[in-house]
């Protein structure tokens, strides 16, 4: 996997309060392994809360339905990316998944588009139409389903060991 980068900075006084980093690769181009699609997420504590940082980048694609390949690689990337747990630590505030983190921030290429004609969303800004924007926004749009928000954690709380087993499977 190439092209993909994530760095995490911090303040010097709260550097004695970063702990358990660790670093996960999820590739899905060719073989899952050669292309420039694919993740980098670092799992990291400061304090007493646990975060995880994601920079991806998704499938690109205007054709309909390459929101679902977007949204099949985020799939992928919550199911593959793991931080192992140190063995013989006596540190239970290991994580091993994306979503069993307290905060998790998403960045990146995500390549999601206007789900609009050229032609009409050239006339909707000019006409400075931004909620009509926003409406055909296919990230926003993903978004507000269930199921992506259940994908990035945002009812983790909620739904708990149902995430655990459907992670697993």
């Amino acid at each position: 996997m190439v092209g993909i980068f994530l760095t995490i900075w911090v303040r010097s006084e709260l550097k004695d309060h970063v702990g358990n980093m660790k670093v996960s690769c999820v590739g899905r181009g060719l073989m899952d392994y050669l292309g420039n699609k694919g993740s980098i997420s670092i799992s990291m504590s400061l304090h007493e809360t646990s975060f995880c940082f994601i920079c991806s980048h998704l499938t690109s694609g205007q054709k309909e339905g390459d929101e679902l390949r977007r949204n099949s690689d985020v799939m992928e990337f919550l199911k593959k990316a793991r931080f192992p747990r140190v063995h013989g630590s006596d540190n239970d505030k290991s994580l091993e998944t994306i979503l069993h983190h307290d905060r998790i921030i998403w960045l990146g290429d995500l390549n999601y588009r206007i789900a609009l004609s050229y032609r009409l969303a050239k006339a909707l800004v000019e006409m400075r139409n931004w909620r009509a924007l926003l409406e055909n926004n296919q990230l926003r749009i993903e978004q507000k389903s269930i199921l992506w928000q259940v994908r990035i954690g945002l009812f983790m709380a909620y739904f708990g060991l149902k995430l655990s087993k459907v992670m697993e499977e």
